[in-house]
């Protein structure tokens, strides 16, 4: 089965990196995508081999969104370092030695900006012996990075700050899940990978150490969605992400520095402080965080009220005023001084010197 992916690259290529039970290798240029590198550390976890060759680079090694590859090593990880003469562009993933990913797709987070597409291969014996072969030819004479070792202290130490974080991490997704005290976490996830019947249907990943704080998210009864499971957020350096509930896996980066439910998985947020709206369900942003938004505690009671009632926005971008709805609508472009709100049809707007009386169709 062949299957073209032009749209969410990095939930799919997730997707697949979290269906492993043997190994993954990857061969790519660059890797600073850390919700990707997040699932290889979940799949270190429960025994699969993983390992990577990158380039030997400033912007593997150094840049502001460098990945912890220590971390990875120490996890028992494999990782090249590749420093030839000539650049290793690779961009191609092997899982359980039965799918290929490949494209133009790098696992950076700027890719997912640009316009990138993959190919997933599965069960094409001769598109995956073709790869295993060129993945070999790339770690070729090329020594695998040696795990640190810290001096007994050290080690000693960061096994209890690990014990309590855990403790911790663990305690807040018995909370969250309303396991009962009593209930051992390690039993029911025991229980899962056994197959057995559980009362409690958790990720089997209990050690989310790459989360600061979860919180609980209870969906509106009145959303409809395609999706089998809930969501909960969790935050990382002062930013939150949608978290898959089933998974425990992030489903969306960490940008949001705010977010607030409008409607139906519709979330009002601020991202780098531009206010935008997302929709949990598409997993897309109905409004692109451009924008700053208006303090509109200076207009009227009855401008206010109109507003609020019909769930538009006043919003600014590059100082010129305009008016959306949270579905994305937009009312009245972002090239006006002032607004005044008559109703949800009617607007006195001014731009420049002029004033224009505006009716929307």
């Amino acid at each position: 089965m062949i299957r073209p992916i032009f749209h969410n690259i990095q939930n799919a290529v997730q997707a697949e990196l979290f269906k492993a039970t043997q190994s993954i290798k990857i061969a790519v240029a660059w890797f600073t995508n850390d919700l990707l590198f997040q699932v290889l550390l979940l799949k270190l976890e429960t025994g699969v081999s993983v390992e990577i060759v990158l380039n030997d680079d400033d912007i593997n090694r150094n840049s502001e969104n460098h990945l912890e590859f220590d971390v990875f090593i120490n996890a028992g990880g494999k990782l090249h370092w590749a420093k030839g003469k000539k650049l290793m562009h690779q961009k191609f993933c092997i899982i359980d030695d039965n799918v290929v990913i490949n494209g133009s797709y790098n696992w950076t987070y700027k890719a997912e900006c640009n316009d990138e597409n993959i190919m997933i291969f599965v069960a094409e014996r001769d598109v995956v012996i073709a790869y295993c072969e060129e993945f070999q030819k790339a770690i070729s004479n090329i020594p695998i990075e040696q795990k640190k070792i810290n001096d007994e202290k050290q080690e000693t130490a960061t096994q209890v700050d690990s014990l309590i974080e855990e403790k911790h991490i663990v305690e807040s997704v018995k909370k969250l899940m309303d396991i009962p005290d009593g209930v051992l976490l390690d039993d029911i996830v025991s229980n899962r990978l056994l197959g057995d019947t559980s009362p409690y249907d958790i990720s089997p990943y209990p050690d989310l150490h790459f989360y600061d704080e979860i919180h609980s998210f209870s969906r509106r009864k009145e959303c409809v969605t395609d999706r089998n499971s809930e969501f909960i957020v969790a935050q990382k350096n002062n930013k939150y992400a949608f978290v898959d509930e089933q998974t425990l896996l992030p489903i969306t980066p960490f940008i949001f520095s705010k977010y607030q439910e409008l409607y139906n998985g519709t979330f009002e947020v601020t991202v780098d402080g531009k206010y935008g709206i997302f929709d949990l369900d598409k997993l897309d942003f109905v409004i692109i965080p451009f924008f700053d938004i208006v303090d509109i505690t200076k207009c009227s009671q009855a401008e206010r009220t109109i507003l609020s009632e019909h769930h538009l926005k006043m919003v600014k971008y590059e100082d010129k005023l305009g008016i959306l709805d949270v579905l994305g609508n937009v009312y009245l472009p972002c090239e006006y001084n002032e607004i005044l709100v008559k109703d949800k049809y009617h607007y006195v707007a001014k731009k420049g010197e002029v004033i224009y009386n505006i009716t929307i169709q």
